[in-house]
């Protein structure tokens, strides 16, 4: 298998292949070797804008073997699970999810959030500048499409030793279309 790809509705996203060995490499192989009798698992994730139930997503694989190049296409075994798991994505809010942050030695703060949008609308989510102490944020704002997931990163100053500084969403500086949005769990970044 040389290339795959989840398709629907006249999207497609490219999916990393995976060896089914047990192995999980930090780095996808370009290739995977399927022996015969093998059964891989394909695996993707479909972002689609509330509440449209998108059309089954389709698998495409590209292989090559004995007799050539080609492409095989693949629709989830259980329609059903497809549903609910759209469902469980509808019935979610707009989110925040702390990714990843950094303090440097002279005190520089950045943290990488994910905001997730199920839609249908696009939402405004906005990081306010504002300063408490020897504290600065900067602002911050991304506008999320309905149906995605969106990086967003805040930048901010202040002591080096940041365990007691709270980040924007800890003072209410962190707003969806001007409501709270604070991180699902917990919101840990120093």
């Amino acid at each position: 298998m040389t290339e795959a790809r989840l398709v629907w509705d006249g999207h497609a996203d490219e999916v990393a292949l995976y060896p089914d060995d047990g192995t999980d490499p930090d780095v996808a192989p370009e290739s995977i070797t399927v022996e015969p009798g093998m059964q891989p698992t394909y695996e993707g994730i479909l972002l689609a804008a509330c509440p449209d139930l998108p059309s089954a997503p389709v698998f495409e694989i590209d292989s090559t073997d004995s007799a050539g190049k080609h492409t095989d296409r693949f629709r989830p075994d259980n329609l059903d699970d497809f549903a609910k798991a759209f469902d469980e994505w509808c019935a979610r809010p707009v989110s925040m999810e702390v990714r990843q942050s950094s303090v440097s030695i002279d005190g520089a703060y950045e943290i990488r959030l994910m905001i997730s949008n199920p839609g249908p609308a696009a939402v405004q989510v906005v990081a306010e500048g504002y300063s408490d102490g020897d504290t600065t944020w900067e602002t911050a704002e991304v506008i999320v499409p309905g149906g995605t997931i969106t990086p967003m990163t805040v930048l901010g100053h202040g002591p080096r030793h940041c365990r007691t500084v709270l980040p924007p969403w800890g003072t209410g500086h962190m707003l969806a279309d001007g409501v709270p949005l604070t991180p699902e769990y917990g919101g840990t970044w120093c």
